[in-house]
């Protein structure tokens, strides 16, 4: 085991993630191989701690990974996410700040994880037309019209919610952003795309699954033509 600080730069980086011991490519090098569920956790894992530590950063710029005593070659865990959301709360208390509920963490990791994510393409925050309302507008994650898609965003696990809720994360999607939607004359939107239509795939771009997708949610993603696509690019059916 190796005193490791400073691995966390590899979540720093969470869009790209790779980190020299940590990557995909580096592993087989040197012949480590994990299997394909420590593959997922691994992913889930960088990206909730590439989250929290964007939040450590708010209170402490300085801040540069937490000393834990792990082998490098071994992949990340809940295990060290834990270690970490611990960290924050310790240092929110040091200043005289609230340590967050659970679902407000949740909350901000996904803020986060939408920044993380967002760098990958072109457009983001997008406000589009609303069409129940006259001056009301929704705003889609992100959209790149060179490839033709159009990103709805959640941090989530489909197999730790309940299937109504994933259900309803496609039909949000779908309700939102179709393609034909007229993104909008606002300030924020560049003049070049102002007035035009979202074209392409709707895609719900989530963080690798550790476990299997419920039936029901693949089954109403197919239903509404809406893809669901992980951070490592696998497309889930």
């Amino acid at each position: 085991m190796a005193l490791v600080k400073g691995d966390v730069n590899t979540a720093a980086n969470a869009a790209t993630v790779a980190v020299e011991n940590n990557s995909l490519l580096a592993r087989r090098r040197v012949n480590i191989r994990w299997t394909p569920r420590q593959e997922l956790e691994h992913e889930y894992a960088i990206l909730e701690i590439q989250a929290i530590t964007n939040q450590i950063r708010r209170l402490d710029p300085k801040f540069n990974g937490i000393a834990i005593m792990r082998n490098p070659r071994e992949p990340w865990t809940r295990h060290d996410v834990q270690t970490y959301r611990q960290y924050y709360n310790q240092l929110r208390e040091s200043r005289g700040i609230p340590v967050l509920p659970i679902y407000r963490m949740r909350i901000n990791n996904g803020n986060e994880f939408n920044r993380i994510m967002s760098s990958k393409y072109p457009y983001n925050e997008l406000y589009v037309a609303n069409p129940k309302s006259a001056t009301g507008y929704f705003r889609v994650d992100s959209y790149d019209p060179a490839t033709r898609e159009i990103i709805s965003r959640k941090f989530t696990q489909f197999s730790q919610i309940q299937e109504s809720t994933g259900i309803g994360y496609i039909k949000e999607a779908v309700r939102k952003y179709s393609p034909g939607t007229v993104i909008s004359n606002v300030p924020s939107t560049p003049t070049t795309i102002r007035g035009r239509k979202l074209e392409g795939k709707l895609i719900l771009e989530v963080p690798a699954q550790v476990n299997p997708i419920p039936q029901s949610v693949l089954r109403a993603a197919q239903e509404e033509n809406v893809i669901i696509r992980d951070t490592t690019g696998r497309i889930y059916k």
